[in-house]
Parts: structure tokens; C-alpha cells; sequence
């Protein structure tokens, strides 16, 4: 049976990609929302592309010693932050528009809690639901039946 439900978004997210879907019925149709699909800027696949050549250089307290200082965080992890802001501030700006009531994030669990964090509250209102899988490569059809339990909890008749 279908039902009409409001305009809800649906944010798949990797690391590298994000891609948003719209559904406007429980029928199973979505379509692409394609002015909101993006992807990181310049990221490589290796640490080692992201960072300096050589780790930095300390002397030890005592003596004329010097050791290598490991970098306190990830530059992938850096990255995947920063991306998530981009998406963050695409979604807030969309919201502004009243381009959808409801959103539904799909992204790995990392990715979910950068997203937590950067999202503005009144976006973070609008959300009804989250599935922690990477899914940004699949089809439609997989998307919308991770997300439909969430659509059918909120559409009316």
C-alpha cells in the first residue's frame, strides 16, 4: 500500500562520497537529489599521501637524543572530518530552503558521528532515523529498503 509521507531525504556517506535521494511515497521510488551529491576533495587512499615525509623531531629530556613524535591523530580520520562538515553546512543550507522536512542518514559508524557532531540542531530535529552501514555504492532499491523501516513509522494515509 502507499503512502504519501513529507519530503524526506535520504544521505547515504562514505568517507569520499556522499549522495542524497528523495522520497516523497512508500511506493519505493526514490530519485536523486543530484545538486547534493558531492565528493572529498583530494584524498588519497594512503596515509602516507596525506602527511608530511618524516615524522617530526624531539630531543629527550635528558641528553642530546632526538626521536621520531608520532602524529596524535589520523590524517584520514582528519579528512573524513572535514567532509563531514562540507555535507554538514550542503544540509543545513538545504534545510534553510525548505528542500526536505525529514532526513534519514545512512553512513558507516564513524562517518554517523562526524555527521552527529557538525550537524546544526534544527537539522538535527528533521532526522528520523540512521543506519550504520556503507552503503554508498549500492542501488536504489537496497537504499530504500534499509531506510523504509523509518518511512513507514511516519507516513500518513
Amino acid at each position: 500500500m502507499r503512502h504519501r509521507i513529507p519530503r524526506t531525504w535520504i544521505v547515504v556517506v562514505d568517507g569520499r562520497h556522499a549522495k542524497v535521494w528523495e522520497c516523497r511515497d512508500t511506493s519505493g521510488a526514490i530519485v536523486p537529489v543530484p545538486e547534493m551529491s558531492l565528493e572529498a576533495a583530494d584524498q588519497s587512499s594512503f596515509s602516507r599521501s596525506l602527511k608530511s615525509d618524516r615524522p617530526g623531531r624531539a630531543f629527550s629530556s635528558m641528553g642530546e637524543r632526538r626521536s621520531a613524535i608520532e602524529p596524535k591523530s589520523d590524517p584520514h580520520t582528519f579528512e573524513k572530518a572535514v567532509f563531514a562538515r562540507t555535507i554538514a553546512e550542503k544540509l543545513n543550507e538545504a534545510f534553510q530552503k525548505q528542500a526536505f522536512r525529514r532526513l534519514i542518514l545512512i553512513a558507516p559508524p564513524a562517518m554517523l558521528g562526524h555527521l552527529r557532531k557538525m550537524l546544526p540542531e534544527a537539522v538535527t530535529d528533521t532526522l528520523v532515523g540512521e543506519v550504520a552501514k556503507e552503503l554508498a555504492h549500492h542501488d536504489a532499491d537496497e537504499i530504500f529498503q534499509r531506510a523504509r523501516p523509518y518511512l513507514l513509522n511516519t507516513a500518513t494515509a
